[in-house]
């Protein structure tokens, strides 16, 4: 399945490359099945749920890396991740577990990139204010917005500016690796 990435409508110039931004279908069916595992986590886990700075989420707190969304959510982003590694003649792609995050006004996760992976991945399952997406350093936000899955090399710095407005938003992210495969490279195989 190829999908085309969304073309920026970012007045930025100077937008990277390699970062791609797709329109997930059935956002909204998925919107809503994802953020019934969150309520459900944050019920159970309480007072852990919660970030130093304030914001829930679930990176490696869960037993094994495996949370309760883990299937579904890979179904939803896999055809978005298994196109930006066609481009880089990868096969199957190496995805680390997945996690969320939930802010809400006044909460913000502050710059940082991901070492250790090729692709960082956002999936703005909430996101009512568009100026509240995640933020590039020296970029701004490329015009995501909430339904887009923005894959980005995993060393761009990055944030979720501080929440001004009273609407919540959740984010799942999770990072790959890509593995060369050279069946798929037309160009070198011609050499």
């Amino acid at each position: 399945m190829n999908h085309n990435p969304i073309e920026s409508n970012t007045s930025v110039a100077n937008k990277p490359d390699f970062v791609y931004i797709y329109e997930v279908d059935r956002h909204l069916e998925h919107k809503q099945r994802l953020l019934k595992y969150v309520k459900k986590y944050i019920s159970e886990k309480k007072d852990k749920a919660y970030s130093p700075e304030g914001y829930a989420f679930d990176y490696k707190q869960v037993p094994g890396g495996k949370p309760e969304y883990l299937e579904y959510l890979r179904d939803v982003v896999w055809p978005y991740i298994s196109d930006v590694a066609d481009i880089f003649y990868s096969f199957a792609p190496k995805v680390h577990a997945p996690w969320f995050q939930q802010y809400t006004q006044s909460t913000s996760h502050g710059w940082h990139n991901h070492p250790g992976s090729d692709f960082a991945c956002v999936y703005l399952a909430e996101c009512p204010d568009p100026e509240e997406a995640t933020e590039f350093y020296g970029y701004g936000n490329f015009g995501a917005k909430e339904g887009n899955i923005i894959i980005f090399p995993s060393f761009l710095i990055h944030r979720s500016p501080p929440i001004k407005s009273n609407h919540r938003k959740t984010i799942f992210a999770f990072n790959f690796r890509t593995v060369y495969d050279k069946s798929k490279d037309k160009m070198l195989n011609h050499i």
